[in-house]
């Protein structure tokens, strides 16, 4: 499951949030007070936002946009190959 810690009143945590969102990806909004805070949940915090994923921290607006933007790019290609309907060739087989 990736988790965001991030700050209420910060711009580019409700960024980050609003392209998770988008994504349609599984994922919790960890809304903290303050740095402390999120190191009582996760002691290795060093910055936020912060995002785990897959048991790795990303720390720091920087980092957290690559790792969103790497996720994104694994589920368009993922969602490439997902769908309802089946092609079929000019015989008519399904492929």
């Amino acid at each position: 499951m990736i988790r965001l810690y991030r700050l209420e009143n910060c711009q580019p945590c409700a960024e980050i949030e609003e392209k998770l969102r988008e994504m349609v990806i599984a994922h919790q909004i960890e809304i903290v007070a303050d740095l402390a805070e999120a190191q009582s949940s996760q002691p290795k915090i060093e910055t936020l936002p912060c995002l785990l994923d897959d048991g790795k921290l990303y720390q720091g607006k920087e980092a957290v946009v690559t790792q969103v933007a790497a996720l994104e790019k694994i589920k368009t290609q993922w969602d490439r190959f997902q769908s309802d309907s089946c092609y079929c060739g000019p015989d008519g087989d399904v492929l």
